[in-house]
C-alpha cells in the first residue's frame, strides 16, 4: 500500500503520520516513511534551500521559485528513488 499525507505548514501532518505509522506497525505491517523534499542527504539539502534560504532566489517567497524549485524537487525525487527504491 502507498499513502500520501498532504497539507499546509503547521497542520499536523507529522503528528498524524507518526500515529498512523505506529498503528500500521502494531497491525504487523512494515512501514517506510519519507518526506518530500527530504529523506536522503540530497533531499534534506534541497528542503533546507526551499524552506529556509531566504537569501537565495529559490526560497518559497521568491518570484523565481517555480522553475528553480521544480529542478531541485526533480533532483530530490530521483535521489529518493535511487536511495530508497529497493525498499519501496
Amino acid at each position: 500500500m502507498f499513502f500520501s499525507i498532504d497539507g499546509g505548514d503547521g497542520t499536523g501532518k507529522s503528528t498524524q503520520i507518526e500515529l498512523f505509522c505506529r498503528w500500521l506497525g502494531e497491525l504487523g505491517h512494515t512501514v517506510i516513511t519519507c518526506r518530500d523534499p527530504g529523506s536522503t542527504p540530497l533531499g534534506e539539502a534541497v528542503r533546507e534551500m526551499l524552506l529556509h534560504r531566504e537569501d537565495m532566489a529559490i526560497a518559497r517567497t521568491s518570484d523565481a521559485r517555480p522553475r528553480a524549485a521544480l529542478a531541485l524537487e526533480s533532483a530530490d525525487d530521483s535521489s529518493r528513488m535511487h536511495d530508497m527504491g529497493d525498499r519501496i
